[in-house]
C-alpha cells in the first residue's frame, strides 16, 4: 500500500498520514486477521462489499463461520484469530429482532428447534422467514425447505410468542435437500455474501466457457476478449465526460471495465440493473492493475431463488 501510494502523493504531511495509516492497517491484518476482518465488516469504510471483503479474507486464513440462531450477535465477531461469526441482521432483520433473539437465548438457553424460537420470541412472521432463507436454523440440524415448512405450520396455528399447551404431531412431508447453486441465491438475496465460500459466477462456469468467456485472472495484455464478472463499483464521475468505470470481481480477481458514452447511451438500463455482465473488450495490464475497453456487452442473470414450501 505504501509503494502504490507513492505513485500519486504529493505533500509529507499527507504521504505520512497515508503511511502511518497503511502500516497500522497491515500490522493488524497480520496479527489480528479475523479482527481486522470485522472491522472491515462493520464499518465499511472503502467501496467493496461485504462478499468481496470475505473472499479476500481467505487468503489470510481467515474462515467467516456461518449465521446460527445460537451462535451470531447483532454484529460480526472474532470467534478466533482466524474465524468470524457472521451476524443474525440479514436483509429484512431489524436489529430490534435480532436483539430480542440474543437477549432470549443469554436468559434461557440455547434453541432447539423452529417451535422452540417460535414459541419463545414475538417477531414478524416475514423477518423469521428471512431467517430460514439466509440459513440461521442449519446448525440445528433442519435443512431450510424443512424449516421454512415448520414455520408456515407454526404460523397458521398460532401467533409467535405463545408456547402451545397441545402441539400437534404431524410428519412433514418428503422435502427434497436444496442444491448448492439454490443455497447460493438464499445466501446472495438474504445476506449478499456466502460464508461457505461460494461465488455468484460458480453457477456460470460451464455456460460461459461455452460462450467462449475468458476467466479476469487469464486476460492477457493487448488482446481482445470476451470476459464475465460480477459487478462491484459503479462509478461515473462529472468529470470524466460521459465514461462510466465498473469493478468486475471473479472470485479473487477484479478488473477495471471502461465504458464509453456511446455505449452507456445504448446499455443505460442493462449497466443500471445488471449484477453481473459479459463484455467484450480490450485488456490492458500494467503490473496488478487490469482495465478493459468494452466494445461490446451483455446481461448475465444469476441464478434465481428456489421455491420453498409455501412461499407465494
Amino acid at each position: 500500500m505504501c509503494a502504490m501510494f507513492r505513485g500519486y502523493g504529493f505533500a509529507e504531511s499527507h504521504a505520512h498520514a497515508f503511511a502511518q495509516h497503511s502500516y497500522a492497517s497491515a500490522w493488524m491484518r497480520h496479527h489480528h486477521p479475523a479482527a481486522f476482518l470485522v472491522g472491515l465488516l462493520t464499518e465499511a469504510p472503502g467501496m467493496w462489499p461485504a462478499a468481496t471483503l470475505a473472499q479476500e479474507a481467505r487468503p489470510w486464513g481467515v474462515t467467516v463461520s456461518p449465521i446460527d440462531v445460537n451462535r451470531s450477535g447483532v454484529s460480526f465477531r472474532a470467534e478466533s484469530e482466524r474465524s468470524v461469526r457472521v451476524p443474525l441482521k440479514v436483509d429484512g432483520f431489524g436489529e430490534d429482532a435480532v436483539r430480542s433473539i440474543v437477549q432470549e437465548r443469554l436468559v434461557r438457553g440455547r434453541f432447539q428447534s423452529v417451535e422452540d424460537l417460535y414459541d419463545r420470541v414475538t417477531i414478524h412472521r416475514d423477518a423469521l422467514e428471512t431467517l430460514v432463507k439466509a440459513g440461521a436454523f442449519d446448525g440445528l440440524g433442519v435443512q431450510r425447505r424443512a424449516a421454512f415448512y415448520a414455520l408456515t405450520a407454526l404460523a397458521n396455528a398460532r401467533p409467535p410468542g405463545q408456547r402451545a399447551l397441545l402441539t400437534p404431531t404431524e410428519d412433514p412431508p418428503f422435502l427434497p435437500e436444496l442444491g448448492e447453486e439454490e443455497l447460493l441465491s438464499l445466501d446472495l438475496r438474504t445476506k449478499g455474501y456466502s460464508e461457505a465460500g461460494r461465488h455468484p459466477l460458480d453457477a456460470h462456469r460451464a455456460r460461459l466457457r461455452d460462450l467462449g468467456c475468458v476467466p479476469l485472472a487469464q486476460l492477457r495484455h493487448c488482446q481482445q476478449h470476451w470476459t464475465a464478472g460480477l459487478v462491484i463499483v459503479r462509478q461515473r464521475p462529472p468529470t470524466a465526460r460521459g465514461f462510466a468505470f465498473f469493478v468486475l470481481e471473479d472470485r479473487h480477481t477484479r478488473v477495471q471495465l471502461i465504458i464509453s458514452p456511446d455505449l452507456w447511451e445504448a446499455h443505460r438500463q442493462l449497466l443500471r440493473d445488471a449484477s453481473a455482465l459479459i463484455a467484450f473488450g480490450e485488456a490492458r495490464i500494467n503490473g496488478r492493475a487490469v482495465t478493459v475497453k468494452a466494445l461490446r456487452l451483455a446481461g448475465l442473470p444469476l441464478t434465481a431463488a428456489p421455491a420453498l414450501p409455501g412461499m407465494t
